[in-house]
Order: C-alpha cells, then structure tokens, then sequence
C-alpha cells in the first residue's frame, strides 16, 4: 500500500516501473522536524534528493526554502513558489549564466566555493549593478564519520575553501559583495543524532572564530544537511528530537539567537515516502541459483549499484506469502553491474510479480541514468489522502529522438 492505495491498483493504472511516493509521509518527516529544530533554523530543502515539481511544490507549501545546485534546480524552485530570499546556491563549477541568473532572482545567499568564484560574483554583480550576500562554504579540518562515503571527509577537496585558502578568498576586492555568513557541509547520512549535533556545534564555533579573525558580520550559519534514514532493519532511527535540543543548547551556548541557521534536509524529508516497483519479466534457474529480470533496472534506480546501497523490497502482490526462496534481481540492461543488491530472499515469483523496492524516495530516479538502451523514463506518481496523480508521465521512446538532429 502506498498511501492507502495497493501497489498492484497503481501499476495496474500506470503501468511499470515506476515510482510512487507517500505525501503523507513527507508531511510527518517535516512536520517532526520542524517541531524539533530551535526556531531560528530553517528547512531549506535539497532539491537534489527529490526534484520532482510536484515534491517540490508540497514541501514549499509546508514552508521549506530551497538548497540548489544548479541553474535547472533554481528555476524549478521559482516555479514551486519558493521566493529568492529562502534559496541558497551551493556546488563547485557555478558558471557565470547560473551565478547571473542567482543575482538577478536575488537569492538569500551563494554559497561561495573559491576565491575565484567570489571574484566572478564581484564582476558580474557589478555588471548588473547589484549588491550581493554570499556565505563562505568551508572544508573543515575536521571529519565525520559517514555511512557511506559521498561528501568525501575533510583534506583536499572540490567542495568548499580550506584554512590554508580563507586568506586569498577575503583579499579579494569586494565593492558589491558581502560576505555574511558560513557554510559547511560534510556530512551525509549519518544516524547519530549526537554525532551530527557535536558536528553543528564545532561549525558554530568556526564562524565566530572566523567572523572576528576577517571581520565580517557574521549573520547566518548553513549548516548543511545529513540526517540520516535507516535503510536496514538493524538501523537505528535517526533521534531528530534529541538533535532538535542539542542544537538549541549549542545555540543558547554561544549567543547566536539572532543569527539565521540554515538546515539542508533532503533524503530525511522523502526517500521513506518513494518505492520503486518494478515487474517480473522472466525467471529462471542457473546452477543452484534463482534470478528475476525486472522491466525496470538501474536507468530507474541506479543507487543500489552506484553506492552498494542495499534497498529492502518485497513483492506488493504476494504481501502475505512466506519468503522462502532467494532470488538474484536484476534489471533488462546489457551490463553485468544492472543488479539490486543480491540476494534478496522473497516468497516464490514468477513473472507478472511486482517487485517493491522501499526508500527510493530520495536519490532513486534523480541518480539514474534513464538514456541507457533507450528506453526512457519510468512514470512518477504522489498520492495524497488516497487519490493518486500522475506527477511524471512515462517516457515514450520515440520521444528521445525529439531533441536530435
């Protein structure tokens, strides 16, 4: 069931693979953490984990701002309605269209990534005769331990300025810019709730320390994101009330009530909400081993390949059979690596099953590589208070070559 509505009633309606995500879901992952964090932190949401419009548009109308990465991200979250002052533009590689186009839409913050990046916001604010508020994003010298490694610890890296580079970035001239505030983000998906707030709390104390030392005002912390969800059964759940505290406590701490925190939940706010279904095309039997092939593989879903992020799944229309065979699941692709995450121990399929892979709601269709083989995109459905909707049609192969000369 996803939201009240059987899986077999959506394939059955949509047609497979697709995904369906829970709305419902997403307003109790927001919901408790809007009720755990201090006042004075924000909900930006990071568009990466979930960019469907319609997504989108749900959180914003919960009140979430934007974290953005591209100039795609900041026009979709114009369309949802989220206005400039509750957008942050973070990422290496900004180019000068996305950083003119982020001045003119006049955005809370840029999120700052080099010393050269600061001097093209400098060149091209003064071209468009603005003034301009950016966030220095650091590197800290400091790590936290992750579940997996996808921001990529503290040292020489992409993202972000070191200690070594903060001298070079604040001599450079500035007339139309001002730097107000500090961004870190080097986390993602950590299921410590202690962890996670010992993290904020040492970023705090860095931004006031550099906000003396280079003398800036220091108007707001971006503190990134990283909560975490529990993929597995032995995972623990992440404890967002108890961070919820510790960051109030560290804020009291440090006198910062006045400045405004930036929190950038993605995957927390909705990968629980999303399954990937996906239909049995064929089964059989080499050696001593069972293997399914789905109508959806890693085009769809690339995650469980890309990370060797296990998803759990079962099949939606044998709910209330006994798991007694394990399967090898894999999907129609020309490639040895189009694989799930094996084995998976599931009741006895055959073809026309539905295979329902959980917590695809973020990372799942965003991650994936839909042009492999041609063969399009999946569908995307919301349902809501038992109704659902089509939010991405399936792609028609011929509409591939639409675009091509």
């Amino acid at each position: 069931m996803v939201g009240g509505i059987p899986l077999t009633t959506l394939a059955k309606r949509f047609g497979t693979p697709l995904f369906a995500y829970d709305f419902g879901i997403i307003d109790e992952q927001y919901d408790r953490l809007r009720r755990a964090l201090p006042r004075n932190v924000e909900i930006f949401y990071a568009l990466k984990a979930n960019p469907n419009l319609a997504v989108v548009r749900h959180l914003a109308g919960k009140g979430a701002g934007a974290d953005i990465a591209s100039l795609g991200e900041l026009y979709l979250a114009k369309k949802a309605g989220i206005k400039g002052r509750d957008i942050a533009f973070a990422g290496p590689g900004k180019t000068d269209e996305e950083l003119t186009q982020a001045i003119r839409s006049k955005i809370f913050a840029i999120n700052v990534e080099s010393a050269g990046e600061l001097a093209r916001i400098e060149a091209i604010a003064r071209k468009l005769d603005r003034n301009v508020s950016v966030n220095v994003r650091l590197n800290p010298p400091w790590v936290v331990t992750e579940e997996q490694m996808i921001i990529g610890g503290s040292g020489k890296s992409k993202f972000g300025i070191s200690e070594e580079e903060l001298p070079n970035v604040f001599a450079v001239r500035r007339k139309r810019v001002e730097i107000v505030g500090v961004h870190v983000f080097n986390a993602s998906q950590v299921l410590s709730a202690e962890t996670l707030a010992k993290n904020a709390h040492r970023i705090m104390q860095h931004a006031l320390r550099l906000s003396e030392e280079h003398d800036f005002p220091l108007k707001t912390i971006d503190l990134g994101g990283g909560l975490g969800i529990p993929y597995a059964p032995i995972d623990e759940e992440f404890d967002v009330e108890g961070f919820g505290k510790r960051l109030d406590w560290a804020i009291e701490s440090l006198g910062l009530r006045k400045v405004r925190f930036i929190l950038e939940p993605g995957r927390y706010l909705v990968a629980e909400c999303g399954v990937f279904v996906s239909c049995v095309v064929d089964s059989k039997k080499a050696g001593d081993e069972w293997f399914l092939t789905l109508d959806g593989g890693i085009h769809n879903f690339l995650r469980p390949a890309l990370l060797e992020q296990r998803h759990e799944a079962a099949v939606a229309n044998r709910m209330d059979e006994p798991a007694v065979e394990e399967y090898r699941l894999g999907g129609p692709l020309c490639t040895g690596i189009d694989q799930f995450g094996n084995p998976y121990r599931l009741p006895q399929c055959q073809p026309g099953d539905l295979v329902a892979f959980f917590d695809a709601g973020a990372y799942g269709f965003t991650e994936s590589m839909p042009l492999f083989l041609s063969r399009g995109y999946p569908a995307e459905i919301g349902v809501r208070r038992a109704r659902a909707t089509l939010i991405r049609r399936r792609q028609d192969p011929k509409e591939i070559l639409a675009t091509q000369g």
